[in-house]
């Protein structure tokens, strides 16, 4: 490691931080920030993370690769392998899932979550694309995407879906788009596939008009929050309670009383002579006791001490002498010690440090190799490696051609014959490790059973537990990933999270016990406690605490928001629910809401769809809006003919 000015850097795994030279970073993984000069509160968890960022702030990647080609891009958070990994200069971005926005590379402010989302975009701003293979056109900007394979080809513009129906007030939409409930536009008015557009409907309008003028007999009752830009004029009293009123000017204040609290300072000059009593002074500024003495307190010698005062300084010595330990550097010939307490030592050396008739510290060979603990490194003093540091009692105990191994922790990487590149921390941590090489263990009985994978980063106690042959994975927390034996290329971040994986590849689950019980599903993307109960679906994305907790074998599912998608349905494919408590019961199909009201260009709907400052637009020839009869037994589809009439045509109801 080259670091010579930085501080408060924790790295760990075999080149991280090489060329460091910055303060507050801490990267965990081999090559992990190994490019990193100037960069500054960086976080790289996975074996080449952020490898090749060299003044890039404030950055968190995790994953195999994660953030791989940033260079000078800052408050970029990757999660996933190699999520962002072609980011070189772009700030700000989001990217959740395995490759996640792996092609941008100079975008800001993006938001990507799912396995390969974003995929197709290089340039581009403010775009937020939710799904498995959600993305959009190169250089687009505030542009969105929800739901796996959805794709938006326009800046400014929101696409739900891949081809699926919407439902609003409903589970099971039979149309592009279902409204169970009111539909409201506030302005724009509908527009029909022959291009005319609809504003009114009736003449009869029961509202408060947008008038300069007095509104006789108009009445208002709202419940909710709302902003006045200009001035409100009101000729009779307002009630209400006056802790609700902020940011007043307490000149203005005639009558009342104010709390301490807004009080402020009080000068010194007003505080009276003697008036603060030691109970009012606030603990920590003075000391007004001393082991049970107050006011003035005495200081004095006793046998062989002496107290000399010098200004405000008082100086306690002992003035008895006695044998001992002479302070010099000739051997001082039959001098034994035998102490009790501490002490600090600039230089101490020795021939040999043994517990008993084990050697307990030694730096053999030459080979700038450091053993210590019984039987570290094992008979032959760590074999022929070199560049081996063992701490802890038979840590190493059968390495014989490995190199570059740091193994600390009892029995840690016992087992390792000739590989190297290694870094196991913990008790038995990388115990069974033979043919493995460039992992990184850390914690009790992580990657125990680890034989031949390699390029893994398992953080926390039995993280990777079973990994036999896996590789490129990272697991962050207790139990993380801890069945996983043969799957590859996995992000786990959460104590438990991923812990009935086996082999599935390419997943990235985050929060505890996320992905539970998935085994043999891949390309899956689970945030949040316990998210994804999957076991073999493919390629969901599943966002919120339970999320997709009922989805077993489907894949293709995107689901937002807590206990979004928890139906008794295991086998769905191509379904959206957004939403806390939403759930979709149909394949290809998007749900938005469970019981909710949506609002397109307004963030206070007041009814199940409303629509501000634009149009509702209904594209396709003889298409039209499916109304239905309280009773469900009758419905009409309202459309418009080429004359832009208004046509009513009864249907069957769908």
């Amino acid at each position: 490691m080259v670091n010579v000015f930085g501080s408060g850097n924790s790295f760990f795994g075999r080149q991280a931080g090489l060329s460091n030279t910055a303060s507050e970073n801490s990267f965990f993984g081999s090559s992990a920030g190994l490019s990193n000069i100037t960069g500054d509160r960086n976080a790289f968890f996975g074996i080449s993370a952020g490898a090749n960022n060299i003044s890039g702030c404030c950055n968190s990647f995790f994953g195999n690769r994660a953030g791989l080609g940033n260079t000078t891009g800052r408050s970029n958070a990757f999660f996933g392998g190699s999520a962002g990994r072609n980011n070189t200069a772009g700030n700000f971005n989001s990217f959740f899932g395995d490759l996640a926005g792996s092609s941008l590379s100079a975008g800001t402010d993006n938001t990507f979550v799912g396995y390969f989302s974003g995929i197709n975009v290089t340039t581009g701003s403010n775009n937020t694309f939710l799904g498995s293979n959600t993305t959009g056109a190169d250089n687009l900007t505030n542009a969105t995407a929800i739901g796996a394979n959805a794709l938006v080809s326009q800046s400014n513009s929101l696409v739900l879906g891949n081809n699926a129906n919407v439902g609003i007030g409903t589970s099971t939409p039979n149309s592009k788009l279902t409204v169970v409930g009111l539909i409201e536009t506030t302005t724009g008015g509908v527009k029909f596939p022959d291009g005319t557009i609809q504003t009114t409907a009736t003449t009869n309008v029961n509202a408060i008009l947008n008038q300069t003028t007095l509104q006789a007999g108009a009445n208002f009752n709202i419940g909710g929050n709302g902003t006045i830009g200009g001035n409100l004029s009101v000729s009779g009293l307002i009630n209400g309670s006056g802790a609700n009123l902020t940011n007043l000017n307490a000149n203005n204040i005639t009558t009342g009383t104010l709390s301490n609290a807004r009080l402020g300072l009080i000068p010194t000059a007003n505080i009276a002579d003697n008036a603060v009593t030691a109970q009012k002074i606030a603990a920590g500024q003075v000391v007004k006791s001393l082991n049970g003495l107050t006011d003035n307190v005495t200081l004095a010698a006793g046998s062989n001490i002496t107290i000399t005062p010098v200004g405000n300084t008082l100086t306690i010595a002992a003035t008895g002498g006695g044998g001992g330990i002479l302070n010099q550097t000739t051997q001082q010939v039959g001098a034994n010690f035998n102490s009790d307490g501490t002490g600090t030592a600039n230089i101490f050396s020795a021939t040999q440090y043994n517990l008993g008739i084990n050697r307990v510290l030694s730096a053999p060979n030459d080979t700038s190799n450091l053993l210590v603990g019984i039987g570290a490194g094992g008979l032959t003093n760590g074999g022929t490696g070199i560049n081996l540091t063992f701490a802890g009692a038979l840590a190493g105990e059968n390495n014989g051609l490995g190199a570059n191994n740091s193994f600390f922790g009892y029995s840690a990487g016992r087992s390792n014959t000739d590989y190297g590149d290694n870094s196991f921390f913990g008790s038995r941590s990388g115990f069974s490790n033979t043919f493995g090489n460039a992992n990184s263990f850390f914690g009790t009985d992580a990657g125990y059973s680890n034989i031949s994978g390699f390029a893994n980063a398992f953080f926390g106690r039995s993280s990777g537990f079973s990994n036999t042959l896996g590789a490129y994975n990272s697991f962050f927390g207790t139990g993380s990933g801890g069945s996983t034996t043969d799957g590859s290329n996995n992000a786990f971040f959460g104590s438990g999270a991923g812990t009935g994986n086996v082999s599935g590849n390419n997943n990235s689950f985050f929060g505890r016990l996320a992905g539970f019980n998935s085994n043999n599903g891949g390309i899956n993307s689970f945030f949040g406690y316990r998210a994804g109960f999957n076991t073999t679906g493919m390629g969901n994305v599943f966002v919120g605490a339970d999320a997709g907790d009922a989805n077993i074998t489907g894949s293709d599912n995107t689901a937002i928001g807590s206990r979004a998608f928890t139906a008794n349905i295991t086998n769905l494919t191509n379904t959206t629910s957004i939403g806390a408590n939403t759930s979709a019961t149909q394949s290809n199909s998007v749900i938005l809401g469970s019981n909710a009201s949506v609002g397109i260009g307004t963030t206070a709907p007041k009814a199940k769809l409303e629509v501000t400052g634009g149009n509702i637009l209904v594209a396709s020839p003889g298409q039209g809006i499916v109304l239905k009869s309280p009773d469900g037994a009758t419905c009409k589809l309202l459309s418009i003919d080429n004359a832009g009439a208004m046509v009513l045509v009864a249907i069957a109801c769908p």
